[in-house]
């Protein structure tokens, strides 16, 4: 009876055995199946912008949420090891929209190097910082300051709302 139990797992193992022993080549991506890469990175919790009126329109946006545009680039080894880290917190955070933005729009908003992540709030850029895995502790402080001075400010004009209505 062991016997049996013993040949019933190694035939469930074999598929994933065969599997790794495969060449590479055989390994290729399915038809109709798009890379990550190809999409820059894009996730479900992440938006693309490619033009400039894309991007003045996702700046007017920001007039009442937390703005954060991801600068990079394809060709960016930073750029790729980055962007898990990047989809994972634009997954989480609900309250803030994540973008994806086209390189040959940095200059737009001062981007000198990739990748760099640009805050917006109440329609202003609020900070400008690296987010690349040596930097992304920085990337996470800057976030979290610009979340809370965002809330900051929509707390005071609820204040400025509500003593206008006072008699």
């Amino acid at each position: 009876m062991s016997e049996r139990r013993r040949g019933a797992v190694g035939a469930r193992l074999l598929p994933a055995l065969v599997l790794l022993a495969r060449p590479a080549d055989a390994l290729r991506p399915l038809a109709g199946v798009v890379s990550p890469v190809r999409l820059r990175w894009a996730s479900a919790s992440t938006r693309e912008v490619n033009s400039a009126d894309e991007l003045t329109q996702v700046i007017d946006a920001s007039r009442d949420r937390l703005a954060v545009l991801r600068f990079g680039s394809s060709s960016c080894r930073a750029c790729a090891a980055s962007a898990p880290r990047y989809n994972r917190i634009a997954s989480r955070r609900r309250g803030v929209d994540f973008y994806e933005v086209d390189t040959s729009l940095a200059s737009h908003c001062g981007v000198e190097s990739t990748p760099t992540a640009v805050l917006y709030a109440d329609g202003k850029q609020v900070d400008q910082v690296g987010c690349s895995l040596s930097r992304w502790q920085d990337f996470e402080t800057a976030l979290a300051a610009a979340e809370c001075e965002l809330e900051c400010l929509l707390s005071a004009a609820d204040a400025d709302a509500i003593a206008e209505f006072d008699v």
